[in-house]
Parts: structure tokens; C-alpha cells; sequence
């Protein structure tokens, strides 16, 4: 089954041709970042007028040289995000879907990045049940995952999402955006010495759900840091290096220590880590060395490109969802229009 699928749900406009939930036969992605770096993070109205420009262009590069009798259906993610820029994908789904008279398939934006661990993989290599962890810019969730499409919710953060840490305390300490990758290339090319033990270490904050995760305070406490250096006048290369190395640590720590927790206390086979977030070295390096220890089954997309927003991933979403789910399934000549940008419908 071939699904032409947008993603455009905050700053990146993105096209492509899925088949199965694994193979990408094309795909395309405009990104916004040079735009956005300005302000130091996404204007969502800024964000909208830019994917009007760029959905046309993107979808003509993805689909040059392919008949539209290879298209099956036609996917769109339909929340959660900005709603500017949800409405510039919709409503090209939706025209698109009634034009070619095509089933449209509407993915919920999460969902897509749980199958984002499809891509490239082989069926046997995700065995249920499994435990997913999302993180990104605007999502931290814990999940039970008893097979496709089938959720519980295990935990969440109860204030920022660890992307959105990770930008803030990026542009506190003078990088650029997005944060996380800002960071991980200060961290590379400023890395501790070896025989050097960072002096700090920022708390890990305690909250009332077992899986649940808060970094409000882990960015007042880099914050309190930071400004208590730079009064002493003891703010340096040398000690931003300690502060963003602290506060990774502090970061993956908290994500991988409760992600664990769950994993072994649920009895899962596989656990799926995916979002923005999971191209992240150090939190790919720890639970890697949880796999290797445990002999657990850990996996994260198969590239860094699919942790970031991309149509791919609402491609191989869609695909599970018309296979086991066909009731969300829109056939556009009985149910034209009905489906709002506004859509933010829970997993679970």
C-alpha cells in the first residue's frame, strides 16, 4: 500500500511516498530553522505563511515522475501542533484527497513518531508489548504499547518537554537553535577533559507520578548557575562546558532512568524510543548500554533524519492505522470536509 503523507505540524513542511510503513519510495523536507534561529524559536504565524509558500513546491518534488494511479491514500497529521500550520497541511491533504479521490487518513503527530521505529526495519525486529517513550520539543510521554495503535499512557511531563529544555537552556547559554543539537556540537567540540570530573551535577526533580518528568526547575537551577558565574566574573568556555554538560547528563538521566523503570516493571519485549530528542548521542549511548547490558530488545529510528518531523513517519502511522484501525479511515466522496485542523484526539 503506497500513502502520500504531509507532516506540518510546527516549522518543517515535509512530503512523502511511503509503501508498507517501511519503505520510503520518496520523500521531502523544508526545513525553517535559518528562519526561526533569528528569534530564537518557531513564531508560529511565521511558520504557516512559509509552508503556504513551500507545500506546492515539496509536494511537486516528491511525486516528479510518479503516476498518481501508485497512490493508495492520502495522509495528514492532524494534531497535535501549531494550528497555522496544521491548516496549511490539512487543507493540501484534504484538496488533494478529494481532486485524485483518494481515502484520507488523518495521524495523530505522536503516533507518527512511535512509527517512525518502522521505517527501514524488518517486521520481525519490533516484538509487543512495548514501551515507548516520545520526547521532543513539545512532547514527553510514557507509554504501554500492547500492539499497533493499542496505548496506555504511563507518564508525561508535568511542565516542559526536554526539547524545549534543551532550547531554552541553549540560547541561556549563548548557542544557537534548536538547543539540541546546539549543545551536543558545543559538548563535541568542548568536550571534558578526561581526567576532569565535572564539579556539577543539577538535581533530578522529584514528581507525584512514578513516570512522570519535570524540567521547569532544571532550567532555573542552569539559570540560577549561569548568573551566580557570570557575577562572580567567572563565567567562561570553560564553565559553559560544565553547565550544558551537567545539564545533558541531568536530562538523559531522568528520561532513561524512569523509561527503564517501566520497561522492566511492565514485562515489555521491546522498548521504542523515538521524537526530536531520541538523535541525541548520550540518551542513544545509555540506552544502548542498557540493551547491551540487559539483553534487552532497545530501539531508535533508524536514522536521526526520522526522529525530527518528517512525512515518513505519518506515512507508516497511516498505514497501520487504515490496517488496524480502518473505522478513522476518510473516504472523501461521503465525508468531504469534515475533518478539523484543530483535531488534538489523545492515543489512549
Amino acid at each position: 500500500m503506497n500513502i502520500l503523507a504531509v507532516e506540518s505540524s510546527c516549522d518543517d513542511i515535509s512530503w512523502a511516498l511511503v509503501k508498507d510503513a517501511r519503505e520510503i519510495l520518496s520523500m521531502g523536507i523544508v526545513s525553517q530553522v535559518d528562519i526561526h534561529t533569528k528569534t530564537g524559536g518557531v513564531v508560529p504565524e511565521v511558520a504557516a505563511r512559509e509552508h503556504a509558500v513551500t507545500i506546492i513546491p515539496t509536494l511537486m518534488q516528491v511525486m516528479e515522475g510518479r503516476d498518481w494511479k501508485d497512490v493508495d491514500a492520502i495522509a495528514v497529521t492532524a494534531g497535535p501542533g501549531l494550528l497555522g500550520s496544521l491548516l496549511v497541511g490539512m487543507t493540501g491533504a484534504q484538496t488533494l484527497a478529494i481532486l485524485r479521490e483518494k481515502p484520507l487518513i488523518p495521524v495523530h503527530h505522536i503516533e507518527g513518531h512511535v512509527y517512525a521505529n518502522w521505517l527501514d526495519r524488518s517486521p520481525e525486529e519490533i516484538v509487543f508489548p512495548a514501551v515507548v517513550l516520545t520526547v521532543s520539543g513539545g512532547h514527553n510521554d510514557l507509554y504501554f504499547m500492547e500492539g499497533p495503535g493499542q496505548f496506555t499512557a504511563l507518564g508525561q511531563t508535568q511542565d516542559d518537554a526536554a526539547g524545549e529544555a534543551f532550547d531554552k537552556v541553549a540560547r541561556l547559554c549563548g548557542l544557537g537553535y534548536p538547543g539540541g543539537p546546539a549543545i551536543e556540537r558545543h559538548l563535541t567540540e568542548h568536550p571534558l577533559p578526561r581526567d576532569v570530573e565535572n564539579p556539577l551535577r543539577f538535581p533530578r526533580a522529584k514528581t507525584a507520578g512514578q513516570y512522570d518528568w519535570s524540567f521547569s526547575g532544571l532550567k532555573s537551577d542552569v539559570r540560577r548557575t549561569v548568573e551566580q558565574l557570570a557575577h562572580a566574573g567567572t563565567w567562561n568556555e570553560e564553565h559553559r562546558t560544565f553547565v550544558l554538560d551537567a545539564f545533558e547528563e541531568a536530562v538523559v538521566d531522568a528520561l532513561v532512568t524512569k523509561t527503564t523503570e517501566a520497561f522492566k516493571k511492565m514485562g515489555a519485549k521491546t522498548l521504542l524510543v523515538t521524537g526530536g530528542v531520541s538523535a541525541n548521542s548520550r540518551l542513544r549511548d545509555r540506552f544502548n548500554a542498557f540493551a547491551h547490558a540487559t539483553g534487552s530488545r532497545v530501539l531508535v529510528p533508524v536514522k536521526k533524519l526520522y526522529c525530527t518531523d518528517n512525512a515518513a513517519m505519518i506515512g507508516a502511522a497511516a498505514y497501520m492505522v487504515a490496517t488496524y484501525q480502518p473505522e478513522k479511515v476518510l473516504h472523501t466522496t461521503e465525508e468531504k470536509l469534515r475533518l478539523s485542523p484543530a483535531l488534538r484526539y489523545s492515543l489512549v
